[in-house]
């Protein structure tokens, strides 16, 4: 079945995104166009990072998903752009470096406030500000 209509590509000539230089050409510029949109996301990616916004990251997450997905379904034309593609790898794999530390940074946070709220449950202070043991309950009483 053919396409004909005003819209169509004369008869014997390529359709866009054919083959042909030009339709090569087209395919080399949105490839082009969705890896520096993956480089832009994990720009962004950072900074979420770097501030701590876990809750705009954890949104942030599908975009990149998507943006990753369109890079992949689209073949560079020709070689493929190896620069480009470890510019990406590199950007990526340092804010898998950031997000890790942050994610320990976390965990070292829950844990030194589980110790200090451990050591209040241990220790209380009685009527006359003296140093008690055992006072889980928050009052006070002298042992």
């Amino acid at each position: 079945m053919t396409e004909d209509g005003p819209n169509a590509p004369p008869r014997g000539t390529p359709a866009a995104g054919g083959g042909g230089r030009i339709g090569a050409a087209l395919r080399g510029a949105a490839w082009r166009g969705r890896a520096r949109q993956v480089r832009a996301l994990l720009e962004e990616e950072r900074e979420l990072i770097l501030r701590g916004d876990l809750k705009a990251l954890a949104g942030h997450a599908a975009r990149s998903r998507t943006a990753l997905d369109d890079l992949v379904s689209t073949p560079p034309a020709g070689e493929a752009p190896q620069r480009e593609l470890e510019r990406i790898r590199t950007t990526a794999a340092r804010n898998r470096r950031l997000l890790s530390a942050l994610m320990e940074g976390a965990a070292e946070a829950r844990r030194e406030l589980a110790q200090h709220e451990a050591a209040r449950k241990r220790l209380g202070y009685d009527r006359s500000g003296e140093l008690v043991a055992g006072s889980g309950s928050g009052r006070s009483r002298r042992a």
